[in-house]
């Protein structure tokens, strides 16, 4: 199972789309109004794979998300600020809710790839 496949939640039923691979075998999947974390096995592929979605055309377009959403990110920290203070305040100098959760979301990326240079 992938990012972006669409699959069914076996105790209730509900279907999703996987947003997050963990390690372990943990899926995170997002439903239109619920979202879970749980093991692969308890979930049940709906759709085929999207073809060519794991090939290396699709890593080069998701590290270029990535890159573009920390560089946004980045373009946002205060002058004299250090990384450590972005992290403790990342939605600083956002403007809308969903400026925040992106902010929120890339900050926990940073927080978990400290390797990645920037």
């Amino acid at each position: 199972m992938n990012v972006g496949d669409r699959v069914k939640w076996l105790p209730t039923g509900q279907e999703g789309r996987i947003f997050e691979v963990r390690d372990g075998g943990i899926v995170a999947v997002r439903g239109e109004d619920w979202a879970v974390y749980d093991y692969a096995d308890r979930f049940e592929l709906v759709n085929e794979p999207v073809s060519g979605r794991d090939g290396p055309d699709m890593a080069e377009r998701t590290h270029a998300v990535i890159d573009a959403a920390i560089q946004w990110w980045l373009a946002r920290r205060p002058v004299g600020w250090s990384e450590a203070q972005h992290l403790e305040r990342p939605a600083i100098n956002t403007t809308t809710p969903r400026e925040a959760q992106l902010a929120s979301a890339v900050a926990e990326f940073v927080r978990h790839n400290e390797d990645m240079p920037r």
